[in-house]
């Protein structure tokens, strides 16, 4: 049997229990970044390093509307499971599974088609130009593997089961750990060769969950016949879903257009940038592990009912995120050289990382509270609220605010204090959110616990 009932038990030790194996899989699958970057980072140049940098995140934005419905089916699972509608829950299962393959094979066409055109939009400079096509092609092979990945994701974790989806990254990750060693290090392939040991670790944790699914008797057999989009849930997945969607797509061409201005001055600049992104998504793997695990227990909570419950998971995974923060926090104040110096030798890289980082360390803080409240506001299917949220703080301030520092001083150093004002904004209307927008149920809620 899969899956927990997140809607008893004491609040914290069941976040805890579903958290951890959340948070070793957002370690493992970070480190799908980080060794690509360290292993490129020892054996080739720094051209090798900023094609990496630039690659990852055009297929960042290729990824987005994957992982935006990943959210959707986590949710729309989760209230199902947790309002015990098994009939409703076996046809969102059917349709996930139908849907994300769907999608993944129109974002392969539609990769092909644009990623020249997208590298030339990010001011890819010359010397790096090949080495970013070369990881893009290899990776948009891979995207079919990351579409089915997302789907069995996206219902375990919705059904309170966070720890297979842990072991398929394992698997994964020591085989992409495997093959880059052996792509990059022994034949030379630089950037593509990092591209294809994670498209074929893609391929193997995706055979590692469906063994996982028919070991643990799932209800969903695989069948061709059983593949059926049902209309309604299709419609609820949309409507949960294509927010959230949105909202990691449009966030990331903001995050694009601000690798173009940075991409702008120079390989150095771009190499610096990209080990920088590489640690700042270490830094807030707790709480996207927390965000994502108040999510699921928030949804199941929901279709339950139990909305005060929803409101003390929040509570708990705010104040042990922000612990976790505070720490990394410190870690990166005080050894910023040393840390970036852990995948790349080159001085003036490693010096223009230590510039950027001044003001992003605040972003790894701010980051992860908003990560949080956004987790909650999602598990209560309210995903549109954070998608406009999301989007002003991007396109209102992130970027209007590096483009205007980058045109004034023009270094790292100002342009990374454009990072942690965008995550501001969301925090602090997050918690407006909370503050005036309780439901009516939430208030029926406590009468009755007061009766």
């Amino acid at each position: 049997m899969i899956g927990i009932d997140l809607t008893k038990g004491n609040v914290t030790k069941s976040l805890l229990r579903f958290t951890v194996p959340f948070l070793v899989a957002n370690v493992l699958s970070t480190l799908y970044g980080l060794v690509d970057m360290y292993i490129v980072g020892q054996y080739a140049d720094a051209t090798q390093i900023s094609g990496v940098s630039i690659g990852s995140g055009v297929m960042m934005l290729v990824n987005c509307l994957l992982m935006g419905l990943g959210t959707g089916g986590t949710v729309l699972v989760g209230q199902m499971a947790g309002s015990r509608r098994e009939k409703d829950e076996k046809e969102v299962i059917s349709t996930v599974f139908t849907v994300f393959p769907l999608t993944a094979v129109m974002l392969i066409v539609v990769g092909f088609a644009l990623k020249i055109p997208m590298l030339h939009l990010l001011n890819a400079p010359p010397e790096s130009f090949d080495a970013a096509n070369a990881y893009v092609s290899v990776c948009l092979f891979g995207l079919f593997f990351t579409g089915v990945y997302c789907a069995i994701a996206a219902v375990l974790r919705g059904k309170g089961d966070s720890k297979g989806p842990t072991v398929f990254v394992a698997i994964s990750c020591l085989c992409n750990i495997v093959g880059d060693i052996f792509c990059v290090g022994t034949l030379g392939m630089g950037a593509g060769g990092a591209a294809l040991a994670t498209t074929v670790s893609q391929g193997v944790s995706v055979a590692a969950g469906f063994i996982y699914l028919h070991r643990h008797n799932f209800p969903f057999d695989f069948r061709p016949s059983s593949f059926r989009i049902y209309k309604s849930k299709f419609k609820m997945l949309l409507r949960i879903g294509i927010p959230t969607a949105l909202q990691e797509t449009l966030t990331s061409i903001s995050l694009l257009v601000l690798e173009a201005i940075i991409n702008s001055m120079g390989y150095v600049a771009s190499a610096a940038v990209g080990v920088c992104n590489r640690v700042f998504n270490v830094a807030i793997v707790p709480g996207l592990a927390f965000a994502a695990a108040i999510s699921a227990m928030v949804a199941q909570n929901t279709g339950a009912g139990e909305y005060l419950r929803g409101k003390k998971c929040l509570r708990v995974g705010l104040g042990l995120t922000v612990a976790v923060a505070a720490l990394i926090f410190l870690l990166m104040a005080f050894f910023p050289a040393q840390i970036i110096g852990i995948f790349t030798h080159d001085k003036a890289v490693i010096a223009s990382g230590v510039e950027y980082m001044t003001f992003y360390k605040f972003d790894c803080m701010i980051c992860s509270i908003a990560f949080c409240i956004n987790g909650y506001i999602n598990g209560t299917g309210h995903t549109r609220y954070t998608m406009i949220v999301n989007l002003v703080a991007s396109f209102a301030v992130r970027l209007p605010l590096v483009w205007l520092i980058s045109r004034i001083a023009g270094t790292l150093f100002y342009i990374s204090l454009g990072l942690p004002a965008a995550s501001l904004v969301q925090v602090c209307v997050g918690v407006g959110f909370l503050l005036f927008a309780k439901s009516e149920r939430e208030q029926r809620q406590k009468l009755r616990l007061a009766e």
